[in-house]
């Protein structure tokens, strides 16, 4: 089948363009749920963002440029010396925007005598805020600091979109397992099988269902598929496919679902391959991403071509997957 074959031949580069994306995977979930709060509604919303590294929250908001709306930045500094400056300042952006990021709020609540009031700033003027704030109110804040805003600024906590996780956190512990992957391009039978059975070896033993043992079950099924054997790597995608959503890692489990696509494809299965391709597009343009478009984009038009659909396959390569 001509158009399996191309299929298989473009998995690497759709990958590669998954893997590119430069935040931690494991917030692939929150960015989609924020993504949608945004776009959901034009009126006031009141949203929590935890951070712990303000580099870190820098590239996040980057990233949120790509998504379809207008953002602003508030940077709460000296000049903003209560909180009814803090008001006339959000005013000010009505209009301008869908979306207003509010930042350096551990630093204005930091000082011990201003803490309480504008605390309370909060809490009595909820009906305010949402009367001046037309937009998403994006409050980054420490941990600490959001469940102080929860104790002592009840009232307006209780009228929360929602609070999301976005601190760094610190790197899944490697194993030396994890880190010995063959290079599959030149490695024999003989070292392909010797790889599967450490791997298999190693997930009998350890049972954490962490990001490190969904990649090597993601490896697992693939060195299977080197070896002809697409049931055994099915079923390792899939599981690796099953943690990557417990962990609500989206990106990851793209990845996952472009390799149990790009087989069900070779098998004739284009129907199943189609949708699950046309899904993945849509979370590239969801997360504000246009990396793995086009990898994407080409696989379906393969699909449609292999299915004898030539005008949409034709209108898919010159208009969505050429531009990328």
């Amino acid at each position: 089948m001509a158009a399996a074959s191309s299929l298989a031949s473009q998995v690497t580069s759709s990958l590669q363009d998954i893997t590119s994306w430069e935040l931690d995977s494991q917030h692939s979930g929150c960015l989609l749920r924020l993504s949608k709060l945004l776009t959901a509604s034009s009126s006031f919303r009141l949203i929590l963002l935890e951070f712990n590294d303000p580099l870190y929250r820098d590239r996040i908001i980057q990233q949120m440029t790509q998504f379809s709306i207008r953002t602003e930045l508030l940077v709460l500094d000296e000049s903003i010396v209560d909180f009814s400056e803090f008001e006339r300042q959000l005013a000010a952006l009505a209009g301008k925007c869908e979306a207003v990021h509010v930042l350096r709020l551990e630093v204005w609540l930091a000082d011990a005598k201003t803490r309480e009031s504008r605390f309370k700033g909060f809490n009595y003027h909820r009906e305010t805020l949402a009367e001046l704030c037309p937009f998403a109110l994006l409050l980054w804040m420490t941990k600490a600091d959001i469940k102080d805003f929860a104790l002592r600024a009840p009232d307006l906590w209780a009228w929360r979109t929602d609070v999301l996780d976005l601190s760094l956190q610190p790197a899944w512990t490697s194993t030396p397992v994890v880190e010995r992957a063959v290079e599959r391009g030149s490695a024999s039978v003989q070292n392909r099988q010797a790889r599967i059975k450490e791997i298999e070896e190693y997930l009998d033993r350890e049972s954490g269902k962490d990001g490190g043992s969904a990649l090597l079950r993601l490896e697992l099924g693939q060195l299977y598929n080197d070896l002809g054997d697409s049931t055994q790597a099915l079923i390792a995608f899939q599981q690796a496919l099953a943690v990557f959503r417990e962990l609500d890692d989206r990106r990851q489990a793209a990845m996952a679902q472009v390799l149990i696509a790009d087989i069900k494809a070779s098998q004739g299965n284009t129907e199943y391959a189609l949708k699950i391709y046309k899904e993945i597009v849509k979370l590239f343009d969801e997360l504000g991403a246009t990396c793995g478009r086009g990898g994407d984009a080409g696989k379906i038009a393969d699909v449609l071509q292999d299915r004898g659909e030539l005008d949409e396959a034709l209108r898919i390569r010159r208009e969505e997957q050429l531009p990328v």
